[in-house]
């Protein structure tokens, strides 16, 4: 059974409960990195959708509201995100980590943010991702798409190839076996080409 709040032993906590009580309340989630060296971001044209990502790694210096405050060898770089209830960065303090972000932006005007926090060790602790979500992909190795039961709203179908799939509608919780390590994934909004969830290592 899944658990209604986990203890962040990798830094990251989520209180399912608490997410599951918003009623749908949060609507989406959202990064932004501040301070980046000129070198840490990058941007390609990927048929008709411009791609722009910034990576920057450094020791949780601080963890404030809505802000992470990295320390760098160049100086500190602060990470704004926008994330659910129920979610918290707090026990990244003192943490060394990388954090990529990276913003799809197309010709037809859909944009899309994918968020990534690793631990020192490349370890995958949390993917944020909102906007468009094509009828199937994959992605840090689990395979989404999104489902259209005839007897009910659209659910996000998310798990790793030969593994369980879990199927979740917006405003609720699931447990996602990743393959080699499991995940509780929170899905705030899901429809016919657009999603967002937020996935935490366990």
């Amino acid at each position: 059974m899944m658990r209604d709040s986990s203890p962040p032993p990798h830094g990251v906590s989520v209180d399912i409960r608490r997410f599951e009580a918003a009623g749908g309340d949060d609507l989406g989630v959202c990064f932004a990195i501040e301070g980046a060296a000129l070198d840490a971001g990058h941007s390609k044209l990927v048929g008709d959708t411009t791609v722009l990502t910034t990576q920057v790694r450094g020791r949780v210096a601080a963890v404030l509201g809505d802000e992470l405050t990295l320390e760098e060898p160049a100086g500190q770089t602060r990470v704004r995100f926008l994330l659910p209830s129920g979610v918290a960065l707090a026990g990244l303090l003192d943490r060394f980590v990388s954090v990529e972000v990276t913003h799809r932006i197309g010709t037809s005007g859909a944009t899309s943010i994918d968020a990534s926090i690793r631990d020192g060790r490349g370890r995958l602790l949390l993917w944020a991702h909102d906007g468009g979500l094509t009828a199937e992909r994959s992605a840090r190795g689990l395979q989404l798409r999104i489902t259209h039961p005839p007897d009910g709203d659209p659910r996000l179908a998310i798990g790793a190839a030969k593994h369980a799939v879990t199927t979740v509608e917006a405003g609720r919780a699931g447990r996602v076996d990743g393959g080699d390590a499991s995940y509780v994934v929170l899905v705030l909004r899901v429809g016919p080409g657009d999603a967002s969830y937020v996935l935490i290592r366990c």
